[in-house]
């Protein structure tokens, strides 16, 4: 027989070990109450992602929508993802750090025009377990990025570095305007 049991941790991994489902609370207010893959892919707020690690979280305006992907105007880019909102709402795109992918400025190969790209200067890097967690600053936005050791001594990153950080379509999640 299966038994219910509540614990609370502020351990996120354990909290995916242990639980089936995971409510998130934020001064004694359940925020949203799912499972582990729903609560970690699709946070129901910009404080749910916050908390869940979406360490990344870009506002923007949607341009269009054409069918069933939105266009959305970051910094001075644009990026698309998927999802159906009314042009001119304001939304938050989200993006684990270890979602972003890194590549050095090449000129117009690289122009932050291109979808899903966003032209960021490197700040501080701190070596992380078997990764390195690097910050970013783009025109805007704070940005961080979790790279592999390899793709860290490929690119040789240095602070003050230019760089290109992109992002696939599949690993944004937006909040839409009704987003706590």
């Amino acid at each position: 027989t299966a038994i219910t049991t509540i614990l609370v941790t502020h351990d996120l991994h354990e909290a995916t070990v242990l639980g089936n489902r995971i409510g998130i609370l934020r001064h004694g207010e359940l925020l949203q109450l799912a499972s582990h893959q729903e609560v970690f892919a699709h946070p129901a707020s910009e404080k749910i992602a916050a908390i869940v690690g979406m360490d990344n979280r870009i506002p923007g305006v949607v341009e269009a929508v054409t069918n069933g992907m939105t266009k959305v105007r970051i910094d001075r880019a644009v990026a698309t993802v998927m999802g159906r909102f009314e042009p001119g709402a304001q939304v938050i795109l989200c993006i684990r750090p270890e979602d972003l992918r890194l590549g050095r400025c090449r000129g117009s190969e690289n122009d932050s025009t291109r979808t899903n790209c966003l032209e960021a200067k490197v700040g501080r890097i701190s070596p992380w377990m078997a990764q390195y967690r690097i910050a970013l600053k783009s025109s805007e936005h704070r940005l961080v990025a979790l790279i592999s050791k390899a793709s860290f001594d490929e690119l040789r990153l240095q602070a003050g570095d230019e760089v290109v950080a992109s992002f696939a379509l599949e690993a944004v999640h937006v909040i839409g305007p009704r987003g706590v």
